[in-house]
């Protein structure tokens, strides 16, 4: 449907006018109200303030008696009592127990400190006298309209229960001398049960003085709340003086100034659609002119000429109009000797595109066969096993032989260690780039790695190294080819090294996606985040390059690139999937088998780059599936730490097999011999714990508390600053290294 231009000139005059109008009057209305909330809050707040010394130390000591006595004396607590809603009352005594309590001096005397400050908002000035309940002058009431004083119940059910003490209303009067009695003149005799959610009297009775924020309002008015603490000689809080404001007046001011913002409001608006009409009639002629002569444009009468009559933005715009229509006629004519030169220039370039297109499909093909061979999964080992999917997001076809090109990679392979220790090493890489560049930076990656591994597996070589030193060298040498490329060629990955017979895994991810473990069919990520940049880019490298993963028996590791997650999702209107956990969800619905997760990313999805996955399982031919019983074997430990039952937990922990000790079973039983001060012992747990997994912060953390325990301050300080990198929002870890900071502790003792 075509909008014409004078509506949307007037729905935009309209809305601007109407819009700054409404939002300044709103913006001015909402200032007045909060000001007036402001003083009436103040004046109660006064008010409340005032009355609580009006109780001398003799009328408080009459509190503390009567407080006593409606305790002694209260009726069992039952299930109407537990009902009560907020702003419920019920009677706690018996009636004679109220009559006899009521009758007694130190009631009288308190019911009139209470009448004496409210009537101390009235404004005719009396001489002293005792005050009825009765209203002294009808067209002189108190702006306070209640005043009465709560005390909290010892033995109350669990909620914002309180009791009258004393009410300045606490008996049936005709207060309006209508010859009947309200609802809002019904008694509220001594020890009343009130329910309340107000936050005035929690804060009254914590100490403060306080002020409702908003008023509230019921059948009998409008009422602002304010509550002050009555305290003892030891600044004890025996009752709280409860005020209740009648603001009726000042709230219909404000309702009536609201009448008048809507007013304006209303008028504004009926001005602007005024001025917008009469507007849109000026603007729209010369533009429904220019409209026309495009129409007959449109049909192809290029004869077309608009006269111009101004020699405003409209005339200017009608000039260009009859130049452009001038250009057009000429064109027409001329149109089909243009056509033939066109059509010969296209089919030369088309002619030389496909020549370029065959040229470049060659170039992929070379590429592709240079490729396959290293891009290999060489592992042999029975403990470790590995497995490849790779699909490229570039399709060609080069003499009717198709392939693929993209820059992912996968590589396994076998090395042996220091004393004949077996590894299995697998990486996954994801070169920056499309098509020809990702696929020139995974030939490189390759290349180097597979040619690392030649010279550290060829006859069986034994290496002398560590494999956290393997790694790092690997990784500066990665490192090192890439930065000779300038920033041109970069390369994120993930590499690992897992010892066959312990399954302990040591590895460096460079600004790859989270690796995924699957352990007793749940998936999570065994990285918090991606510490190092991509191999190649010259940004500052951390201090710990190499870290370690403890596997347990039938664990499964799931190493994939970008494509993983790059998915255009039909569900969400071919949206980019942001949700970083629909991968591991889909790794657990596959039960971590690489064809049924590809086939599941597939139906989520289109991908939208390059795809690639490593799938490594530890020992899945030899594990006792116990993975249900080891989660609420150690559910039951973690209640019985919690509980601080470590006596239990440990022995509980002592009874496990040695199959089933991984990180878990470490770090509990050094927390529990830690409860228990066997610092030695616990040490050594923390530290096997440690060495399993350097990602856990909660582990360094203990450390440190241990080492501050044995005043080995030094190395308290170490594990505390390590935990801190893991969590820097620990606000605890950052209060301990202050502290030692401030003590100036270098290993010893603080002076």
């Amino acid at each position: 449907m075509r909008i014409p231009f004078g509506l949307k000139l007037g729905a935009i005059i309209f809305l601007f006018v109407v819009g700054s109008t409404g939002l300044s009057l709103f913006y001015y209305y909402q200032t007045s109200r909060e000001l007036v909330l402001s003083q009436m809050r103040n004046r109660i707040r006064d008010l409340a303030h005032t009355g609580s010394w009006m109780f001398q130390p003799e009328d408080r000591r009459m509190m503390r008696e009567l407080s006593s006595e409606i305790h002694k004396r209260q009726l069992p607590i039952d299930d109407s009592i537990r009902e009560m809603e907020d702003g419920d009352y019920l009677e706690s005594l018996s009636q004679a127990d109220i009559d006899e309590l009521q009758a007694t001096p130190e009631f009288k005397r308190i019911v009139q400190v209470l009448r004496q400050i409210r009537n101390g908002s009235t404004r005719t000035q009396r001489t002293y006298r005792p005050l009825p309940q009765t209203l002294l002058d009808q067209n002189d009431a108190p702006g306070l309209k209640y005043a009465y004083l709560l005390i909290t119940v010892p033995d109350s059910p669990e909620g914002t229960y309180y009791k009258f003490l004393a009410d300045s209303d606490y008996e049936a009067v005709d207060m309006n001398n209508n010859n009947q009695i309200d609802e809002d003149e019904t008694p509220n005799p001594v020890g009343n049960w009130y329910r309340s959610d107000e936050v005035v009297f929690e804060k009254a009775f914590e100490g403060r003085i306080a002020a409702g924020e908003e008023w509230y309002e019921d059948g009998w008015g409008r009422f602002l709340s304010s509550g002050a603490p009555i305290l003892d000689e030891q600044g004890n809080v025996i009752a709280v003086l409860g005020l209740d404001l009648d603001v009726k007046g000042e709230a219909n001011r404000l309702e009536d100034l609201w009448d008048l913002c809507l007013t304006i409001i209303a008028v504004t608006a009926i001005l602007a659609i005024l001025i917008s009409v009469a507007l849109s009639l000026v603007l729209t002629r010369p533009i429904n002119r220019l409209r026309e002569g495009a129409e007959r444009v449109s049909q192809r009468d290029f004869d077309t000429h608009i006269k111009v009559k101004s020699k405003d933005e409209f005339g200017l715009l009608a000039g260009a109009f009859n130049s452009m229509v001038a250009q057009i006629r000429d064109y027409a004519r001329n149109l089909e000797d243009m056509v033939a030169q066109r059509t010969r220039e296209l089919q030369e370039t088309l002619g030389k595109v496909q020549a370029l297109k065959l040229q470049q499909d060659g170039d992929y093909f070379l590429t592709n066969l240079l490729a396959n061979p290293l891009f290999k999964n060489w592992n042999k080992s029975r403990e470790a096993t590995t497995e490849f999917y790779i699909r490229q997001k570039k399709t060609f076809e080069f003499r009717e032989r198709p392939g693929e090109l993209g820059g992912d990679l996968c590589i396994s392979g076998n090395l042996r260690f220091t004393g004949g220790k077996r590894y299995t090493m697998f990486i996954n890489a994801d070169a920056m780039g499309k098509s020809m560049q990702g696929a020139g930076g995974a030939l490189v990656m390759g290349t180097v790695v597979n040619s690392i591994m030649h010279r550290s597996a060829a006859n069986d070589r034994v290496l002398d190294i560590s494999p956290d030193e393997w790694l790092h060298q690997t990784y500066n040498e990665l490192h090192s080819v890439f930065k000779s490329f300038d920033g041109s060629m970069a390369i994120s990955c993930f590499m690992g090294l897992i010892e066959d017979s312990t399954g302990l895994m040591h590895y460096f991810n460079a600004e790859h996606p989270h690796t995924v473990l699957l352990r007793n069919g749940r998936a999570s990520f065994i990285e918090e985040e991606s510490y190092l940049s991509k191999i190649g880019l010259e940004l500052r490298k951390p201090d710990v390059i190499v870290r370690s993963f403890q596997l347990e028996p039938g664990d499964i590791l799931i190493v994939g690139s970008d494509g993983r997650d790059d998915l255009r999702l039909p569900h969400l209107k071919d949206k980019m999937n942001e949700d970083e956990t629909l991968f591991l969800r889909s790794v657990e619905e596959s039960g971590g088998e690489l064809d049924k997760l590809v086939e599941r990313i597939m139906k989520q999805g289109t991908l939208t780059d390059d795809l690639s996955l490593i799938r490594v399982g530890f020992q899945e031919k030899t594990v006792h599936h116990s993975g249900q019983d080891d989660r609420e074997l150690f559910d039951t430990i973690a209640t019985q730490i919690r509980e601080r039952d470590y006596t239990a937990a440990l022995a509980r922990l002592d009874k496990l097999s040695t199959e089933r000790t991984g990180l878990l079973y470490h770090y509990y039983r050094g927390l529990c011999l830690s409860r228990l001060d066997r610092l030695g012992e616990a040490l050594e747990e923390l530290e096997v714990a440690a060495r399993m997994n350097r990602d856990q912060a909660a582990v360094p953390a203990l450390l440190g508390n241990l080492h501050y325990k044995r005043k080995d301050f030094s190395r308290a300080r170490e594990y505390w600053q390590e935990a801190l990198n893991l969590n820097p929002d620990n606000v605890k870890l950052q209060t301990a290294l202050k502290k030692l900071e401030q003590l100036n502790l270098t290993g010893s003792s603080p002076n």
